[in-house]
């Protein structure tokens, strides 16, 4: 399996990113095409299109990857958007050997490893996989100027804990945090200056991570632009007021 394709949206805002994604992974296809989405995926699909939209796209079976018994459409091409999680990756690998789909278009919402190229070359005995694509919409879009990055995973993430202190977050935790805050970077194609509460724990381990991962996808993204904004991470602990003034 070749390197996947890496796309950046053309829009300014998260919520045009987001639409302008999930736009080009279904044109990616012509003609009538099966849809699979990630449980993750399911619901930034909720936020960012509408069942006539889809049918607009000639969407005409959307599933989840999770279903365990799917008929029979190897008639139709599928397009598959998911995190490139372990349980998303194992998903994709199954449907790839039980070639339930004609073909199968590929698009994880971050940054691919090399083995999970390798993990889903090895799956793909039948050569199935038509296209590959990065797209960063490891978020949700909530507004123009306003995403949301859930903890946990999948099912997990509707219940997972906010930790209020720097005792109950977790390295998945940062991880996950870091790699939904670099997706936005890389869906507005801004390369920011970090700036953070140094006394902070939370947010400089935030600032940290993100800063490594920003320095990996420089190497890949070398025209982001330098400076053109700031991020600025700040633990709501730091100001407790502001939501006894603010409704929201």
């Amino acid at each position: 399996m070749s390197s996947p394709g890496r796309n950046r949206a053309s829009g300014n805002t998260l919520l045009r990113a987001a639409i302008e994604y999930v736009e080009t992974a279904l044109r990616s296809v012509e003609g009538m095409k099966a849809l699979l989405v990630d449980a993750d995926l399911r619901v930034v699909l909720n936020l960012v299109s509408t069942h006539t939209a889809l049918l607009q796209h000639e969407v005409v079976f959307v599933d989840t990857l999770e279903t365990a018994d799917r008929p029979d459409l190897s008639y139709l091409p599928c397009v598959v958007l998911a995190r490139p999680l372990a349980d998303s990756v194992r998903s994709v690998s199954h449907e790839l050997e039980s070639g339930k789909f004609r073909e199968f278009h590929l698009a994880f919402t971050n940054t691919v490893d090399a083995d999970v190229l390798q993990a889903l070359s090895n799956a793909d005995g039948r050569k199935l996989v038509k296209s590959f694509q990065e797209l960063y919409l490891d978020f949700l879009p909530v507004a123009d100027d306003t995403a949301l990055v859930r903890l946990g995973t999948g099912q997990s993430a509707a219940s997972a804990k906010v930790p209020l202190s720097i005792n109950e977050w977790t390295n998945a935790d940062f991880t996950r945090v870091a790699q939904g805050l670099v997706a936005t970077m890389l869906a507005t194609n801004r390369r920011p200056l970090i700036r953070y509460r140094n006394n902070n724990k939370v947010t400089a381990r935030i600032a940290a991570e993100v800063g490594a991962k920003m320095r990996m996808v420089n190497t890949t993204f070398f025209d982001l632009r330098a400076r053109a904004s700031v991020l600025l991470i700040l633990d709501r602990s730091d100001d407790p007021v502001t939501p006894l003034l603010t409704q929201w």
